[in-house]
């Protein structure tokens, strides 16, 4: 009997041996308190599919998740483990409730990120795997976009990379019916946002050609009567309007020139593959102005645009497509018709490289009795558009100075080969008459640029009679510009 009533005493008891009304070996397992969080994610979920998700509730968990971020991963694990059941269980409605708080999450506990991040990212995976429910895709994108939007730095970029497959493909749905409008108005959103993040982060993804193609194909195409990109605004419910975001936050990508040109040279590679220069009903003109306007009003160098696609004159995918290379000439110039006045190094560049391209077509028209009629045709296009686009560019710099430091270069060591010589001083002697209206704020002090003037005395007695004549007209032009006929201008007669 004393062995059990021993042992009864020890049921009744504590170990210690003393009745206490606080010790916890007392307490039934009625009264044994339940963890908070649980609590408050089970108070969330509605008790019928019928129901929405409670608002306030779900601030009140994630404002004890913000107060107590120690809890914050074991939160998220319940949070990752009801969604994957649900899933499974293909009851999608209770899926959304969970991605409701963790878009709540992140931005109520920003500053603990860290804590939840990798449990949000491979819910996200999850989603966007789920190819037959297009709620899910839908409700991964929006996700994704509000993640994407709330980054402090780039302690994901890699992992944000991996989506961009997914996202592209989402974006390329085919067809009209709602339902594909929808998920390319999704992926498109979300791809916005991360091409914002690459801007933010000095990153350029090695997909970044991949985003390029489906932001293009969903631009909004200009209809016939109008090519003004600023008509007919999307709503946000509609591909071409997330389109247009993206561009937009590609023109603001590049905070370094090298990474502009990377984002620009892409867009100019889509237009070649699908010949979309020509300014009659191509879409180069619309979006490049686009780009500009963006660029311009951000900040950002826009003439740096205008030099990468001069550039993109000698690209290989050019160079034996004479139609495309007029193309892009009458291209450069709408764009320089648009641009900002302002001497900048880009701008400089561009209009060398212009006149080169001028004196290459000077250089052409020698070889007349050795074309063909259509070639002939070709040149003289190409010639008068180079021209035109010359005058654009260098209206834009303000200043006749920096143009005639090209000049300088351009005949730096001029050659004694008789036909070079010649288109060389004919370029340059058709860029003095063009800059001759141009006020002269560089030199203005000075009666001749002395860089000019040393290039210049070498070409004055060179062996070429037509070269030696060029040189004192371009001398004259320079130093009396008022001698200029305001008449049509023309090159030297040959």
């Amino acid at each position: 009997m004393n062995g059990v009533s021993g042992v009864m005493s020890r049921q009744v008891l504590p170990a210690c041996g003393s009745l206490c009304f606080f010790c916890p070996a007392m307490r039934t397992r009625s009264r044994q308190p339940v963890k908070r969080y649980k609590k408050l994610i089970s108070d969330i979920f509605p008790r019928s599919q019928e129901e929405e998700p409670n608002d306030r509730k779900i601030g009140k968990l994630c404002d004890y998740a913000a107060k107590n971020p120690f809890r914050i991963p074991k939160i998220t694990k319940s949070l990752e483990e009801k969604c994957y059941k649900e899933l499974r269980n293909e009851n999608f409605r209770s899926a959304k409730v969970v991605m409701c708080i963790y878009k709540k999450l992140v931005v109520s506990c920003k500053e603990h990120m860290p804590l939840f991040a990798n449990s949000l990212l491979s819910v996200l995976q999850t989603l966007l795997d789920q190819s037959r429910e297009n709620d899910m895709l839908i409700v991964g994108c929006e996700s994704l976009f509000d993640f994407v939007n709330n980054q402090k730095d780039g302690t994901y970029m890699f992992h944000l990379d991996g989506f961009i497959p997914k996202l592209c493909q989402l974006a390329q749905q085919i067809g009209e019916e709602e339902s594909a409008i929808n998920l390319r108005t999704v992926g498109l959103k979300a791809l916005s946002a991360m091409v914002w993040f690459m801007g933010e982060y000095s990153h350029v993804s090695a997909e970044f050609d991949n985003i390029v193609s489906v932001v293009l194909e969903n631009y909004p195409r200009p209809r016939k009567e109008t090519q003004d990109s600023n008509q007919n605004r999307e709503d946000a419910e509609n591909p071409a309007f997330w389109s247009r975001a993206c561009l937009h936050n590609m023109a603001k990508l590049g905070k370094e020139a090298t990474t502009t040109r990377r984002v620009l040279e892409s867009l100019f590679r889509y237009f070649d593959d699908d010949n979309l220069w020509p300014t009659e009903n191509g879409i180069a003109v619309p979006i490049l102005k686009d780009m500009q306007y963006t660029m311009d009003a951000s900040g950002e160098n826009a003439h740096l645009l205008l030099s990468t696609l001069v550039k993109h004159l000698d690209h290989k995918n050019v160079l034996k497509q004479p139609e495309m290379q007029l193309d892009i000439v009458q291209v450069v110039t709408s764009l320089a018709q648009t641009t900002k006045i302002h001497h900048s190094i880009a701008l400089v560049s561009a209009i060398t490289d212009i006149m080169r391209h001028l004196r290459k077509s000077i250089h052409y028209t020698h070889d007349d009795a050795k074309m063909g009629a259509e070639l002939i045709k070709w040149n003289r296009l190409f010639q008068e558009s180079v021209d035109e686009c010359l005058v654009e560019l260098s209206n834009k710099v303000g200043d006749a100075g920096p143009i005639l430091d090209v000049m300088a270069v351009m005949l730096e060591n001029i050659t004694s080969i008789q036909v070079i010589a010649r288109t060389t001083i004919a370029a340059v002697y058709r860029a003095s008459q063009i800059i001759a209206s141009m006020p002269n704020l560089s030199y203005q002090n000075k009666a001749f640029p002395e860089a000019l003037f040393h290039q210049l005395l070498p070409a004055m007695v060179h062996p070429d009679h037509e070269t030696r004549v060029g040189a004192h007209r371009i001398f004259s032009v320079v130093l009396v510009p008022s001698s200029v006929s305001p008449q049509k201008l023309h090159f030297l007669e040959s």
